[in-house]
């Protein structure tokens, strides 16, 4: 009886150690996920920042005369 009171206890814990390890990679993806999107944001602003300036730059350069 002691016996299978234990391998009960032992697979208990187990089963309890596998589904806390499954929430935390849940919450270590959705952590990551959060950080990849506020990384992310400031470099997409920066991006078209950059593009919008060349874009400007490129036309609003003083145009050379043909000599």
């Amino acid at each position: 009886m002691a016996r299978l009171a234990v391998s009960c206890a032992v697979s208990t814990v187990i089963f309890l150690a596998a589904l806390c390890g499954l929430v935390v990679m849940l919450c270590m993806a959705v952590a990551a996920d959060m950080v990849t999107q506020a990384v992310a944001r400031p470099v997409r602003r920066w991006r078209q920042w950059r593009r919008k300036r060349d874009w400007r730059l490129k036309w609003s350069a003083p145009k050379r005369s043909r000599a």
